[in-house]
């Protein structure tokens, strides 16, 4: 037993040494004397100027802990004098007795008002570099030195508070700063999972609205010799945003590649779209974006994500599908949609009304918006609103890239009939050069036109295709410089405004120098059939086979529609071919077999007249007397000459 004596009285030496030897170090050294030695090596081994303006305190027992106030770090040659880091506070504890076995056991890192300023000059280079050693060991000792030792760490606790950073882009003299920065952390280094909580403010500068930004876990289980992490949960907010969710993540470091749930709890999105802009949110209706969520599975990797088995929520609308970006470098969008109802008006901007006597300007096609539009993808729609219109059954289809845009084949049920079409912008050039291919059949046009262009001028239901190509910069170029055909046919309709039955009886009336019909007529041109075909050039479509069928009339019709300025001019004949047995209208049986009686039509596509052509029927009704005088006159010559020689 002497033995266990024996070391017994040795360990108690020992400590007993140690105790001495640590007592002298708190008693003997004083760490402000070596604060020229330390800013010298920081100088050496980064080129930076470390001043420590606070005292340096150290204590070892129970506990080695070493405190730091009042220092920073300065920034690179070119980044200017201010510092790249200050602190305000910092203290470093650990535990002692593990430091003899080569553990490194911290009990707590604090850190009070830390203020990092991180800087992107022009050429893309950071403030940053260099400071963790980015040069590869040359020497064998060098790499020896690199390896790591049986040395073993953990962190019981990291806690900053009070602090700040600021991210500076000198490439497009843009700021970001972490204000109010709080971050806190469980134990780091045992192999088991971590719990964070990080919050601050971020803004964009000085005098800006703040955001309030947040992210918690109650456990993120991250190995980097692994390149592994799990996070089973997580919250993020930012403002009245609120995301939350899971995560696992492999080869993080070489293939980044995570995947895992979210889900951000329904909320109203405007006020956040108005604080990244920096301006109010323009749209047609003020409760736009004001019921904003969705539930998916994502996947992520260092080239795409990927959002599956999507339910999302927009205002009243519902959306399913999935939704991704095929290449993060293109911001290559890809999606397959379907969508209960969607009205597209209500976030369109606002419609101004131009000033009286004021003429719209153009508007200017969005070129190189178009050239960086990357996208792939099909949207179903139940129930679709775009520009006054409602659509049911609704599929698009969507290809852009690089500037060459097709929207379609696309189809929808419309007004009692059926759309379909495509729409091509080729925007690779200076200009962009618009394609329309788009078919109508049985459709309510009176619907139509009134939800297009406010007019309740024209009714009838049929079909129309139009063909069409312009080019231009804006709306006003691509107008004035269509090319193409258009045709239409259709059946039991009418024009409004104008009795053409009405104005024929009051044209007689006038050439035949009768009482003018009494009363106005019914105020609007009943037609069986209606078809014809036009052709278009630099904006102006003429047609030369207008064709029109009513009670009374056949009409046959040629003419021009300028679209730039909607003007309209027809020149139509029409001819009687049934007047009714009496009352009003049958005294124009003696025109039935007359000549076509000519009709003109002007104004505008919304607002037009439809009149005789009095001037084109006088001189008609004259030529008619006058070639009837001559034939009677005919007539009599030949019967004095045949008097005149006996036969």
């Amino acid at each position: 037993m002497h033995w266990i004596k024996r070391l017994l009285i040795v360990l108690l030496g020992l400590v007993a040494a140690l105790a001495l030897v640590l007592v002298a170090v708190v008693l003997l050294v004083d760490p402000n004397d070596y604060k020229d030695d330390i800013a010298g090596f920081v100088r050496k081994e980064t080129g930076r100027e470390l001043h420590l303006e606070g005292d340096l305190k150290l204590s070892v027992f129970p506990s080695v802990a070493i405190e730091v106030r009042k220092a920073s770090l300065g920034n690179p040659p070119g980044f200017g004098a201010e510092p790249f880091v200050a602190i305000g506070d910092a203290r470093l504890v650990m535990r002692l007795w593990p430091l003899l076995r080569k553990h490194f056991e911290v009990k707590r890192v604090r850190l009070t008002g830390l203020n990092l300023h991180l800087i992107t000059d022009k050429s893309g280079h950071g403030n940053w570099e260099g400071i963790g050693g980015d040069k590869e060991p040359s020497s064998a000792e060098d790499k020896a030195a690199a390896q790591p030792s049986a040395t073993s760490a953990t962190i019981s606790s990291i806690e900053i508070r009070d602090s700040e950073v600021v991210l500076e882009d000198k490439r497009d003299n843009s700021t970001r700063r972490l204000t109010g920065l709080k971050l806190t952390t469980g134990q780091l280094g045992s192999g088991g999972p971590v719990p964070i909580e990080l919050g601050f403010n971020l803004d964009s500068g000085a005098g800006s609205k703040p955001t309030a930004v947040s992210f918690t876990t109650p456990g993120l289980d991250l190995d980097l010799d692994a390149e592994t992490l799990a996070a089973p949960e997580f919250s993020f907010t930012y403002g009245g945003l609120k995301l939350g969710g899971s995560v696992t993540g492999k080869k993080i470091l070489s293939a980044h590649e995570f995947e895992g749930t979210l889900k951000l709890d329904e909320t109203s999105l405007r006020q956040t779209l108005e604080d990244l802009s920096g301006a109010p949110l323009k749209a047609r209706d003020p409760k736009a974006f004001t019921r904003v969520g969705f539930d998916a599975k994502f996947m992520l990797d260092a080239k795409s994500l990927k959002l599956k088995e999507l339910t999302a929520r927009l205002d009243d609308t519902v959306l399913k599908g999935s939704l991704g970006i095929a290449d993060l470098d293109k911001f290559a969008l890809v999606f397959d949609l379907r969508a209960d109802q969607l009205n597209i008006d209500r976030y369109r901007a606002p419609e101004e009304k131009p000033e009286s006597g004021r003429k719209e300007p153009p508007v200017d096609l969005p070129i190189e918006a178009l050239k960086a539009l990357n996208a792939r993808g099909t949207l179903t729609i139940g129930r679709a609103e775009f520009d006054g219109m409602t659509m049911e059954d609704v599929t698009l289809k969507v290809s852009a890239a690089d500037g060459d845009v097709h929207v379609g084949p696309a189809q929808a049920k419309l007004y009692g009939g059926t759309y379909r079409g495509t729409v091509g912008i080729d925007a690779r050039g200076r200009e962009a050069r618009l394609t329309l291919d788009q078919h109508l059949r049985d459709i309510d046009f009176a619907k139509l036109l009134a939800a297009v262009y406010d007019s309740k001028k024209f009714s009838g239901r049929g079909a129309a295709n139009i063909a069409l190509t312009g080019h231009g910069r804006t709306s006003a170029d691509i107008t004035r410089t269509l090319n193409g055909d258009v045709d239409f046919d259709v059946k039991e309709g009418a024009f409004e405004g104008r009795d053409l039955w009405f104005e024929l009886r009051r044209a007689r009336a006038l050439i035949k120098r009768e009482a003018a019909p009494e009363g106005e007529g019914s105020g609007r041109t009943r037609f069986d059939a209606l078809k014809g075909s036009g052709k278009f050039v630099n904006g102006t479509m003429t047609t030369n086979d207008l064709v029109m069928e009513t009670q009374f009339l056949k009409v046959k019709g040629e003419g021009t529609v300028v679209l730039p300025t909607q003007a309209l001019d027809l020149h139509i004949n029409t001819t009687i071919y049934q007047v009714p047995p009496s009352g009003a209208g049958a005294e124009m049986a003696d025109l039935k077999a007359a000549a076509a009686i000519p009709v003109r039509v002007t104004g505008t596509i919304t607002d037009y007249k439809v009149r005789p052509d009095f001037d084109a029927a006088v001189k008609a009704e004259v030529k008619k007397q006058v070639d009837e005088q001559k034939e009677d006159l005919k007539k009599k010559v030949r019967e004095k000459l045949k008097g005149l020689f006996g036969g």
